[in-house]
C-alpha cells in the first residue's frame, strides 16, 4: 500500500429483475497475494441499488446541465406514453431560438444535447 490512503472497491453485477436491492457488508478481511492476513475489521455498511426500468410514470423535463451558459447543454426528459414532442429553446423576449425536437416519440427516457446555436448555426 502506498501512502496512508485506503480504498475498497467491490464490483457488483445485478442479474435479477428486482427494482431495489440492498448490499450489506458486515465483516471485511483483507489478505495479501500469498493469502496472509493483513487486517480484519467489523463494519456495518449498506447501499441501496435501484434499477431504472426506463418507463416514465409522468411527463417530466429536467434542467439543462451543466447549464445553458456553457458551450453545450444536455436536456433530459421522460415520456410515460407515445406522444408528439416539441422541445424548443426561447430567448428572454419569447422568440424561438431553435427547435431541438419536433416528432412523435415512444414512451421512455430521452436526452438531447444543444450546442448553444440558433437555427442559422450562429452561437448564442
Amino acid at each position: 500500500m502506498v501512502g496512508t490512503e485506503q480504498a475498497l472497491l467491490i464490483p457488483v453485477t445485478r442479474i435479477d429483475r428486482v427494482e431495489t436491492a440492498v448490499l450489506s457488508l458486515t465483516d471485511i478481511i483483507v489478505v495479501g497475494s500469498q493469502a496472509q492476513l493483513i487486517s480484519a475489521i467489523t463494519v456495518h455498511a449498506e447501499a441501496s441499488i435501484t434499477r431504472s426500468t426506463g418507463a416514465a410514470v409522468s411527463f417530466s423535463l429536467h434542467n439543462a446541465v451543466p447549464n445553458p451558459f456553457n458551450p453545450s447543454a444536455t436536456v433530459a426528459y421522460a415520456l410515460p406514453e407515445r406522444t408528439h414532442v416539441t422541445l424548443t429553446v426561447y430567448n428572454l423576449l419569447g422568440q424561438e431560438v431553435v427547435r431541438l425536437e419536433d416528432q412523435v416519440q415512444a414512451a421512455g427516457q430521452y436526452s438531447v444535447t444543444w450546442p448553444a446555436r440558433n437555427t442559422q448555426g450562429l452561437s448564442v
